[in-house]
């Protein structure tokens, strides 16, 4: 049955018009980070025992469990506002992801070197900014 539903819905929107598809990844993108959140929210109570759907609101910052359920909320989120609905959106517009991500290609070493310089040039930036709003 899921199978059938997951091929029947290949396509549903290769006709939309740009402001419907526009819309259409928004609320992808929305349903992605909610659902995201709250399974988020269950596994940290399940695996690391943390309550964030309890009335205490003061959690204790410097505990290792909070700090590993966060990473693992900000791990799923990720995931749920990235990577599943660009998944779903190349799937209802039936085009082929790895193609169209271009992430067949190789990559040269120029392109590389040039990113590589542009984080070594954005550290003093980054400080510069950093002491601008200390200030």
């Amino acid at each position: 049955m899921g199978f059938r539903l997951w091929e029947k819905s290949r396509g549903i929107w290769s006709e939309r018009s740009f402001s419907s598809l526009l819309y259409g990844l928004t609320m992808l993108i929305v349903v992605g980070l909610l659902c995201s959140q709250i399974l988020g929210a269950f596994a940290c109570q399940l695996f690391f025992d943390v309550a964030f759907f309890s009335s205490n609101s003061a959690l204790n910052i410097q505990d290792p469990s909070v700090i590993n359920s966060l990473k693992c909320i900000q791990f799923l989120n990720a995931i749920g506002v990235f990577i599943f609905p660009s998944c779903l959106f190349f799937h209802f517009r039936d085009l082929p992801l790895l193609d169209r991500l271009n992430l067949n290609k190789s990559l040269s070493l120029g392109p590389v070197f040039f990113l590589f310089l542009l984080a070594l040039a954005m550290i003093p930036a980054a400080n510069l900014l950093g002491s601008l709003n200390e200030g």
